[in-house]
């Protein structure tokens, strides 16, 4: 999917035509919840199913009947708060359990379809040269949808867009009024980068030098957070890496800064708005993810020499030390779950379907482990 001219380029080229930004009691005007003034029911299924009928602008070309419904500006509006209530369904579905086949494929669907609604609201903006906070809130909140639903294309396809090549000289020019993305995208953007590529870090260094000092600075803490678990993964040290991950670091980092302090589009939605309210959480989901998908790639290297050096493993009711050790060392207590032995169970569930561990016979929780041959 290629969204063409990034969204920062746009607002530069734009400047100087009397277009101005939205203030942020239009903003907030704009996005207003429905329920606040609720029209009857069939008049809202009239208007969902119109929502549901709207024509993708790279698909119609202009040329199909409303193909061009999503350049409009109001409409556009119109059509981010119809997805709002599809993004509510996707995070409900979001689990921690076994899923049954049925049950995720029904969840994919769901997501799949939720990034398409997103799409199509980014293309008409592109299509119709918006550049103002409310596209910026679009661009980050797509971000962290991809991230979620683990949709690669669409995270690198929304990347480009916040931080284009000549990022960082539009951040320095003294005449330039362009809003920064928020720290959360630069977090979850450059997070990205070094779990896609992982073990090479040459694409997240790349992306790092195009962040200016003002939006990360260079002695934030979060910086120096970056910079302690990019090299305790060059040097594979264990240990470190998983005091750096844990659930406590990482939430008592994130709340050092507040979305509210480096994202414009934030404010300017207004606390009234059903957006505003679940722009932090989204983001620290985004962020959660990413690096429980960073800590799952670097655990395969601790599993490798694990693999090597024993025969079986216990993990039963009585061997608590046995079952810490491995979920410390595997890094395997997930961010975002509470039960960490179920982590665990899944995780040797995978490695018995993978055929690298198998339970042993007459023994509960005992498992042995199949040598590569």
């Amino acid at each position: 999917m290629a969204d063409g001219e990034s969204w920062r380029s746009r607002r530069e080229r734009g400047r100087g035509r009397g277009k101005g930004t939205e203030t942020p009691a239009s903003l907030n005007k704009k996005l207003r919840p429905v329920g606040s003034n609720a029209k009857p029911s069939h008049q809202n299924a009239m208007q969902a199913k119109r929502m549901d009928l709207i024509a993708s602008v790279s698909r119609s070309s202009g040329l199909e009947k409303d193909g061009d419904d999503l350049k409009n500006h109001k409409l556009q509006e119109e059509y981010r708060i119809y997805i709002q209530a599809k993004a509510k369904e996707v995070l409900e579905m979001q689990v921690h359990a076994p899923e049954s086949q049925d049950e995720r494929m029904h969840r994919i669907d769901k997501q799949e379809n939720l990034l398409i609604l997103f799409r199509k609201l980014r293309e008409g903006i592109q299509s119709s040269s918006r550049n103002d906070d409310f596209a910026l809130e679009v661009y980050e909140t797509s971000l962290y949808y991809s991230v979620i639903c683990e949709s690669p294309k669409q995270t690198i396809a929304v990347i480009s867009h916040l931080f284009p090549s000549n990022f960082v000289e539009d951040a320095k020019s003294s005449h330039s009024t362009l809003p920064l993305p928020s720290i959360w995208s630069a977090l979850t953007s450059l997070l990205y980068f070094l779990t896609a590529y992982y073990p090479s870090q040459s694409a997240y260094h790349q992306h790092l030098a195009s962040i200016p000092h003002t939006l990360l600075p260079r002695k934030s803490e979060v910086f120096i957070w970056l910079l302690l678990v990019t090299k305790s993964m060059r040097l594979r040290n264990y240990a470190k890496f998983s005091t750096l991950v844990q659930k406590a670091f990482i939430s008592k980092l994130l709340d050092t800064f507040q979305v509210s302090s480096s994202a414009p589009n934030s404010q300017e939605i207004g606390p009234e708005s059903e957006l505003a309210p679940q722009t932090n959480d989204l983001a620290r989901k985004a962020v959660y993810c990413l690096t429980d998908a960073m800590k799952r790639k670097f655990s395969e290297t601790s599993w490798d020499v694990i693999r090597s050096a024993y025969r079986e493993l216990s993990c039963d009711q009585t061997s608590r030390e046995t079952k810490s050790w491995l979920k410390r060392t595997l890094n395997l207590a997930s961010i975002d779950a509470e039960n960490d032995d179920l982590c665990l169970e899944i995780w040797l569930g995978d490695k018995a379907s993978a055929g690298q561990v198998r339970r042993k016979e007459g023994i509960e929780g005992r498992w042995i482990i199949c040598k590569s041959r």
